[in-house]
């Protein structure tokens, strides 16, 4: 089954080569800075923010393997801070920019 996995991220005193660090690995685990839409146009999400739609048998595992996974990556890339995961199915997005 199909699912939406949306992290949202704060890093503490991070540098701009930290968070080239995060959004590389983050690629690696198919979460993006940008999603596409049924239009077939990608669209940018907010700063900090990655998503993906992948494939799971459910969404309580899909968070566990994300936590565990973003946890490493910040281990790995040297950064402190804090984040938010969430995953669904039946799900609906869409971005403004006000």
């Amino acid at each position: 089954m199909a699912y939406l996995v949306t992290l949202t991220f704060d890093l503490k005193d991070a540098e701009s080569q930290d968070y080239e660090c995060i959004q590389t690995a983050l690629a690696k685990i198919s979460l993006q800075s940008k999603l596409k839409g049924k239009n077939g146009r990608f669209t940018d999400l907010s700063k900090n923010t990655f998503s993906g739609v992948v494939d799971g048998k459910t969404s309580l595992d899909l968070r566990e393997t994300y936590t565990s996974n973003i946890s490493k990556i910040f281990k790995d890339c040297k950064v402190k801070g804090r984040f938010y995961v969430s995953v669904g199915d039946n799900y609906s997005w869409e971005t403004y920019s006000v």
